[in-house]
Protein backbone atom coordinates (compact mmCIF):
# COMPACT_ATOMS: atom_id res chain seq x y z
CA UNK A 1 0.00 0.00 0.00
CA UNK A 2 2.81 2.35 0.89
CA UNK A 3 4.40 1.85 -2.54
CA UNK A 4 1.08 2.56 -4.30
CA UNK A 5 0.58 5.65 -2.15
CA UNK A 6 4.10 6.90 -2.94
CA UNK A 7 3.51 6.32 -6.67
CA UNK A 8 0.19 8.18 -6.45
CA UNK A 9 1.83 11.14 -4.67
CA UNK A 10 4.68 11.10 -7.20
CA UNK A 11 2.18 11.14 -10.10
CA UNK A 12 0.21 13.92 -8.42
CA UNK A 13 3.36 16.00 -7.89
CA UNK A 14 4.40 15.51 -11.53
CA UNK A 15 0.94 16.55 -12.73
CA UNK A 16 1.05 19.64 -10.51
CA UNK A 17 4.54 20.44 -11.82
CA UNK A 18 3.36 20.20 -15.45
CA UNK A 19 0.25 22.30 -14.67
CA UNK A 20 2.49 24.88 -13.02
CA UNK A 21 4.73 25.03 -16.10
CA UNK A 22 1.67 25.32 -18.37
CA UNK A 23 0.13 28.06 -16.22
CA UNK A 24 3.42 29.96 -16.02
CA UNK A 25 3.82 29.69 -19.82
CA UNK A 26 0.22 30.82 -20.37
CA UNK A 27 0.65 33.84 -18.05
CA UNK A 28 3.92 34.84 -19.78
CA UNK A 29 2.23 34.48 -23.16
CA UNK A 30 -0.76 36.58 -22.05
CA UNK A 31 1.65 39.29 -20.90
CA UNK A 32 3.55 39.15 -24.20
CA UNK A 33 0.27 39.33 -26.16
CA UNK A 34 -0.81 42.34 -24.09
CA UNK A 35 2.48 44.12 -24.90
CA UNK A 36 2.10 43.26 -28.60
CA UNK A 37 -1.50 44.52 -28.64
CA UNK A 38 -0.43 47.85 -27.15
CA UNK A 39 2.29 48.12 -29.80
CA UNK A 40 0.00 47.23 -32.73
CA UNK A 41 -2.98 49.27 -31.55
CA UNK A 42 -2.22 52.12 -33.96
CA UNK A 43 -2.07 49.54 -36.78
CA UNK A 44 -5.63 48.43 -35.87
CA UNK A 45 -4.32 44.91 -35.34
CA UNK A 46 -3.81 42.62 -32.37
CA UNK A 47 -2.75 39.11 -31.30
CA UNK A 48 -5.44 36.58 -30.51
CA UNK A 49 -5.51 32.83 -29.98
CA UNK A 50 -7.57 30.35 -32.01
CA UNK A 51 -7.81 26.70 -31.06
CA UNK A 52 -7.73 23.90 -33.65
CA UNK A 53 -10.39 21.34 -32.76
CA UNK A 54 -10.13 17.59 -33.35
CA UNK A 55 -12.20 17.98 -36.51
CA UNK A 56 -10.49 20.81 -38.42
CA UNK A 57 -9.82 19.87 -42.04
CA UNK A 58 -6.29 21.33 -42.01
CA UNK A 59 -4.98 19.16 -39.13
CA UNK A 60 -1.46 17.95 -39.95
CA UNK A 61 -0.89 20.50 -42.71
CA UNK A 62 2.20 22.74 -42.61
CA UNK A 63 2.02 26.54 -42.45
CA UNK A 64 3.63 26.59 -45.89
CA UNK A 65 0.83 24.42 -47.30
CA UNK A 66 -1.85 26.50 -45.58
CA UNK A 67 -0.35 29.76 -46.88
CA UNK A 68 -2.58 31.83 -44.57
CA UNK A 69 -0.28 34.84 -44.73
CA UNK A 70 -0.99 35.20 -48.45
CA UNK A 71 -4.66 34.18 -48.22
CA UNK A 72 -5.68 36.24 -45.19
CA UNK A 73 -2.79 38.67 -44.57
CA UNK A 74 -2.20 37.35 -41.04
CA UNK A 75 0.95 36.27 -39.23
CA UNK A 76 1.22 33.22 -36.98
CA UNK A 77 3.34 34.29 -34.03
CA UNK A 78 3.20 31.09 -31.97
CA UNK A 79 1.72 27.61 -31.69
CA UNK A 80 0.94 26.38 -28.18
CA UNK A 81 0.94 22.59 -27.84
CA UNK A 82 0.47 21.03 -24.39
CA UNK A 83 3.29 22.47 -22.24
CA UNK A 84 5.37 23.65 -25.22
CA UNK A 85 5.13 26.91 -27.14
CA UNK A 86 6.69 27.26 -30.60
CA UNK A 87 7.46 30.95 -31.05
CA UNK A 88 7.65 32.47 -34.56
CA UNK A 89 7.08 29.08 -36.26
CA UNK A 90 8.55 28.50 -39.71
CA UNK A 91 6.68 27.15 -42.74
CA UNK A 92 7.58 23.54 -41.91
CA UNK A 93 5.66 23.61 -38.63
CA UNK A 94 2.32 21.79 -38.75
CA UNK A 95 -0.91 22.56 -36.95
CA UNK A 96 -2.19 19.57 -34.99
CA UNK A 97 -5.57 18.97 -33.32
CA UNK A 98 -5.94 20.93 -30.04
CA UNK A 99 -3.09 23.32 -30.91
CA UNK A 100 -3.66 26.90 -29.78
CA UNK A 101 -2.48 29.24 -32.52
CA UNK A 102 -1.44 32.84 -31.88
CA UNK A 103 -2.58 35.07 -34.76
CA UNK A 104 -1.55 38.67 -35.50
CA UNK A 105 -4.01 40.50 -37.72
CA UNK A 106 -6.88 42.97 -38.03
CA UNK A 107 -10.44 42.25 -36.88
CA UNK A 108 -11.52 41.47 -40.44
CA UNK A 109 -8.55 39.18 -41.15
CA UNK A 110 -8.99 37.26 -37.90
CA UNK A 111 -12.77 36.93 -38.47
CA UNK A 112 -12.13 35.38 -41.90
CA UNK A 113 -9.56 32.97 -40.47
CA UNK A 114 -11.90 32.03 -37.61
CA UNK A 115 -14.34 30.69 -40.22
CA UNK A 116 -11.58 28.32 -41.37
CA UNK A 117 -11.04 27.13 -37.78
CA UNK A 118 -14.80 26.58 -37.41
CA UNK A 119 -14.99 24.54 -40.62
CA UNK A 120 -14.91 20.84 -39.80
CA UNK A 121 -13.33 18.11 -41.90
CA UNK A 122 -15.76 16.30 -44.14
CA UNK A 123 -16.33 12.69 -43.23
CA UNK A 124 -17.25 10.17 -45.87
CA UNK A 125 -20.82 10.19 -44.55
CA UNK A 126 -21.08 13.95 -44.85
CA UNK A 127 -19.60 13.89 -48.32
CA UNK A 128 -22.56 11.77 -49.45
CA UNK A 129 -25.01 14.39 -48.19
CA UNK A 130 -24.49 16.64 -51.23
CA UNK A 131 -27.67 16.82 -53.27
CA UNK A 132 -27.17 15.28 -56.70
CA UNK A 133 -28.64 18.42 -58.30
CA UNK A 134 -25.89 20.50 -56.66
CA UNK A 135 -23.08 18.44 -58.23
CA UNK A 136 -21.82 20.15 -61.36
CA UNK A 137 -18.92 20.14 -63.77
CA UNK A 138 -17.09 23.47 -63.91
CA UNK A 139 -13.70 24.92 -64.83
CA UNK A 140 -11.38 27.44 -63.19
CA UNK A 141 -8.74 29.49 -65.03
CA UNK A 142 -5.76 29.67 -62.65
CA UNK A 143 -4.17 33.13 -62.49
CA UNK A 144 -0.89 34.04 -60.80
CA UNK A 145 -2.83 35.51 -57.87
CA UNK A 146 -4.92 32.35 -57.43
CA UNK A 147 -4.18 30.73 -54.01
CA UNK A 148 -4.02 27.28 -55.65
CA UNK A 149 -1.25 28.27 -58.08
CA UNK A 150 2.03 26.51 -57.28
CA UNK A 151 0.40 23.94 -54.98
CA UNK A 152 -0.20 20.25 -55.43
CA UNK A 153 -3.83 19.17 -55.68
CA UNK A 154 -3.51 17.59 -52.22
CA UNK A 155 -2.03 20.64 -50.48
CA UNK A 156 -4.38 23.07 -52.26
CA UNK A 157 -7.30 22.01 -50.05
CA UNK A 158 -9.68 22.02 -53.05
CA UNK A 159 -11.36 18.81 -51.92
CA UNK A 160 -12.27 20.18 -48.49
CA UNK A 161 -12.67 23.89 -49.24
CA UNK A 162 -14.69 23.51 -52.45
CA UNK A 163 -16.10 20.00 -51.82
CA UNK A 164 -14.82 19.12 -55.27
CA UNK A 165 -12.62 16.66 -57.12
CA UNK A 166 -10.09 17.75 -59.74
CA UNK A 167 -10.98 15.57 -62.74
CA UNK A 168 -8.86 17.24 -65.40
CA UNK A 169 -6.25 19.90 -66.16
CA UNK A 170 -5.75 21.63 -69.50
CA UNK A 171 -2.16 22.87 -69.87
CA UNK A 172 -0.40 24.23 -72.98
CA UNK A 173 -2.77 22.50 -75.36
CA UNK A 174 -2.56 19.11 -73.61
CA UNK A 175 -5.00 17.47 -71.22
CA UNK A 176 -4.35 15.56 -67.99
CA UNK A 177 -7.32 13.38 -67.09
CA UNK A 178 -7.84 12.50 -63.41
CA UNK A 179 -4.48 13.93 -62.26
CA UNK A 180 -2.89 12.46 -59.14
CA UNK A 181 -2.96 14.38 -55.87
CA UNK A 182 0.78 15.11 -56.28
CA UNK A 183 0.18 17.02 -59.55
CA UNK A 184 1.11 20.71 -59.16
CA UNK A 185 -1.38 23.33 -60.32
CA UNK A 186 0.41 26.11 -62.21
CA UNK A 187 -0.51 29.55 -63.53
CA UNK A 188 -2.62 29.48 -66.75
CA UNK A 189 -3.87 25.94 -66.05
CA UNK A 190 -7.55 25.35 -66.71
CA UNK A 191 -8.68 23.11 -63.85
CA UNK A 192 -11.85 21.06 -64.32
CA UNK A 193 -13.80 20.27 -61.17
CA UNK A 194 -16.75 18.10 -60.26
CA UNK A 195 -18.30 19.28 -57.04
CA UNK A 196 -20.78 21.23 -54.97
CA UNK A 197 -21.82 24.26 -57.06
CA UNK A 198 -22.56 26.21 -53.84
CA UNK A 199 -18.91 25.98 -52.76
CA UNK A 200 -17.09 26.46 -56.07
Amino acid sequence: HQRIEKQFISNLNERERLESIQNKGAIELQQKNKEANEHFQEWNSYVTELEASDEVYFAGMSLYELNWKKKFGINIVYIRRNDRTIHLPNGKQRILPNDKVGILGTDEQISQLKLVFDQKALTEDKAEDIDINDIQFTKIQVTEANPYSGKTIKSSGIRNELRSHVVGIERNGSRILNPTSSETIITDDVVWLVGDIHRI
